[in-house]
């Protein structure tokens, strides 16, 4: 028998880790969770708000969950990754898609979505809540923190270390560098030499447009 699964979230990246979790078929989904939305979702039930997350997971018998709140929110997605391993007796699972192409030694935290056509090559490692996007390439020897948000075609190089609450922006190049905390990757970047936390560098090299509070994830 599976494990039952809750998806908290119910947007888009909630609709990916659902089709991430019906590739592979190892976890059978419960349902969504979502503070806005009721009724239905890929033809599964809202069943209620995110806060209620325990209790609804006892009543439909659900084991596991995973936050699946978009790039927009990433300070809550932290919020919540917190609250339920402090207050709560669920477990994480990660929602990994079966086109998805790990090494044999990637190391993975909890609750992590990988997308169609990642690729995380030998010797790399990936924190806790971390999103990673189709078609993104990680390659060897990479650390990857936790709460990192990886969009659609990013590629890094060996030997990146990308720190805690990072964003990186759809088709960002990494090479040989650290990217420090909540920091953010502007979309189409080259990233040639360090980046300093809190900061949003951008353009081919990356050079620094602005600082950021922990908070701004995101930078227009």
């Amino acid at each position: 028998m599976r494990e039952r699964v809750l998806i908290l979230g119910a947007g888009g990246l909630g609709k990916a880790i659902h089709e991430a979790f019906v590739s592979r078929g190892e976890f059978e989904v419960a349902g969504f969770l979502d503070d806005k939305k009721r009724g239905t979702f890929c033809d599964l039930p809202v069943l209620g708000p995110i806060p209620g997350a325990a209790s609804i997971a006892a009543r439909v018998e659900a084991t596991h969950v995973i936050v699946a709140l978009g790039y927009q929110y990433q300070t809550k997605r932290r919020e919540i990754f917190n609250e339920i391993v402090t207050s709560t007796n669920l477990r994480f699972a990660n929602a990994i898609h079966r086109e998805a192409k790990l090494a044999r030694d990637v190391r993975l935290g909890k609750g992590i979505f990988l997308g169609i056509n990642v690729v995380v090559n030998a010797g790399t490692s990936v924190g806790d809540n971390t999103v990673i996007w189709t078609g993104a390439l990680i390659e060897h020897d990479n650390e990857i923190g936790s709460n990192v948000f990886i969009a659609t075609g990013a590629m890094t190089a060996g030997y990146v270390v990308i720190e805690d609450n990072v964003f990186v922006g759809l088709g960002a190049k990494i090479a040989k560098s650290r990217i420090g905390a909540n920091a953010t990757i502007g979309a189409g970047s080259l990233v040639l030499s360090d980046v300093e936390a809190n900061t949003y560098v951008k353009g081919i090299p990356a050079k620094f447009s602005q600082r950021k509070t922990e908070s701004s994830y995101l930078v227009s």
